[in-house]
């Protein structure tokens, strides 16, 4: 369903960044469907990137608890986006890591 969609970042782990619960069904017990859920967050940007488990809560990213980080998003070696929760620029620079 989200496979590929970089923008969701969600995390097994409740940390001061990834503070928002998000469970499946969102309230009360729920039981899986054949395949329902499988790779549902594959290749996402988050800490967490698989099949999530049903009636398990995990943390999506609060993106107001960035205080002014930045997250890069890129799949080419042309330009690259960078995003804040605020703002969007694009730069051609080099990055090194």
């Amino acid at each position: 369903m989200f496979a590929n969609c970089g923008f969701i970042k969600i995390s097994e782990e409740q940390t001061s960044l990834y503070s928002i619960p998000f469970s499946i069904p969102s309230e009360g017990e729920g039981t899986i469907g054949s395949s329902s859920l499988t790779n549902m967050f594959s290749n996402t940007g988050g800490l967490f990137t698989g099949t999530p488990e049903i009636n398990k809560t995990y943390y999506l990213l609060n993106y107001q608890n960035l205080n002014g980080s930045f997250s890069l998003i890129s799949n080419t070696k042309e330009k690259i986006t960078l995003h804040s929760h605020e703002y969007s620029r694009t730069w051609g620079g080099t990055i090194e890591y």
